[in-house]
């Protein structure tokens, strides 16, 4: 829409972005000043943001046991040189193969899809599990109605699931279940063989001991 007038239907053609339409629009410097301006930084804000919380989400994975200690090493600044390392090569990875966005998108979905299925066999125990701090939870709701929004919910996702497998090749579908499959059973492995010790990420653990003292 924001195309119109500028531009006809033959000219526009498949694409889905005002690349043609600021060109022809603004003089050339502007052209440049709104294509790094907005395109490339907000990719680059996106990407920035993504590496800073799974540097972190990574690295409580490292400090917890279930990935390599050494993994989440942390330099003098604080960050942790070998996890960016990997997302960086990770990130890498749809340039040298040429990925799509509709490609990558489909392939997060599967990951997220999947996670939902683990999440979704600890969420069900809970209530049995932790009884009294379930009928105190400020959001408690009967039981029944519970359970039955947990399968609701793991039903649409097994949905995006399979949605998403259909929209890949074989082969690439193939290496995501694969790959999720592997994932899966070394953190079967660790949570059984590992020296595993949850440590909570959402406060500093020496506020924690401060507050409970």
């Amino acid at each position: 829409m924001a195309g119109v007038g500028v531009m006809s239907v033959e000219e526009y053609g498949n694409s889905t972005t005002l690349v043609f339409a600021a060109q022809r629009i603004f003089p050339t410097w502007l052209f440049y000043f709104f294509i790094i301006g907005g395109p490339i930084m907000a990719l680059l804000s996106t990407l920035n943001s993504s590496f800073a919380y799974n540097s972190i989400t990574i690295g409580q994975s490292c400090d917890d046991g279930w990935l390599p200690k050494s993994f989440g090493k942390k330099n003098k600044s604080g960050a942790r040189p070998y996890i960016l390392t990997f997302m960086y090569v990770v990130g890498i990875i749809p340039i040298v193969f040429g990925l799509s966005i509709t490609t990558i998108t489909n392939m997060v979905q599967l990951i997220t899809s999947a996670f939902a299925i683990l999440n979704f066999t600890a969420e069900i125990k809970m209530p049995k599990k932790y009884p009294e701090a379930w009928k105190k939870s400020r959001y408690h709701v009967p039981d029944g109605l519970y359970y039955t929004i947990c399968c609701v919910s793991l039903a649409l996702f097994l949905v995006v699931l399979w949605k998403s497998l259909l929209s890949m090749n074989i082969g690439l579908a193939a290496i995501n279940v694969v790959v999720i499959v592997i994932a899966g059973l070394i953190g079967f492995w660790r949570s059984k063989t590992g020296n595993i010790e949850i440590h909570t990420s959402v406060w500093a653990e020496d506020y924690q001991e401060t507050s409970n003292t």
